[in-house]
């Protein structure tokens, strides 16, 4: 087997099913998030940044890509198996755009539609959902996240929502 081939059965049949399990798990079960995590991170640190851009990236893109069907935010967060009900957001916060501090920028524009509020409420609310994970690395991962919301939102969420997480990732003995 040649690494070319290597290479080609670990993006097509090990990072999809890595994927079909991020999908699977919730944020109730820490030490799987935190393993997808830290595997994802190998993962793009081994392959390097290129290949993380090229390949790993779009995969999650492409399961996290609000279709225009879901214009009830609260029916697509209840739904059973979405970026916000499953461990998807954190690992690739923690796992992916981490390897590479450029990432978040480029996460962040992607979800921040600025002309699209209703995106903000729901990033707002998966990372809430971050901010009090029992993990203190997706702790650590929603704190790095919320320094760009400051200056992506109205003043109205900055005080209700992002300053409120803020203090309390502020608090956290853990931080």
């Amino acid at each position: 087997m040649t690494l070319l081939s290597k290479i080609m059965f670990i993006f097509c049949f090990r990072i999809p099913r890595l994927l079909e399990i991020v999908m699977g798990v919730g944020f109730s079960i820490p030490k799987i998030v935190s393993s997808l995590c830290k595997c994802f991170f190998k993962i793009s640190r081994t392959f390097g940044k290129t290949f993380s851009e090229k390949r790993i990236r779009p995969k999650f893109i492409e399961l996290m890509v609000l279709q225009d069907d879901h214009t009830d935010d609260q029916a697509y967060a209840s739904a059973k198996q979405t970026s916000v009900t499953t461990c998807l957001v954190p690992v690739y916060a923690a796992g992916v755009l981490s390897a590479y501090n450029t990432y978040r920028h480029l996460f962040l524009c992607y979800l921040f539609d600025r002309t699209n509020s209703s995106h903000h409420e729901l990033l707002l609310t998966v990372l809430w959902d971050g901010v009090v994970h029992t993990s203190a690395q997706v702790r650590s991962a929603s704190a790095r996240l919320f320094e760009y919301m400051v200056k992506g939102v109205s003043e109205n969420l900055v005080s209700t929502r992002v300053f409120p997480a803020l203090v309390t990732l502020g608090n956290d003995p853990e931080m």
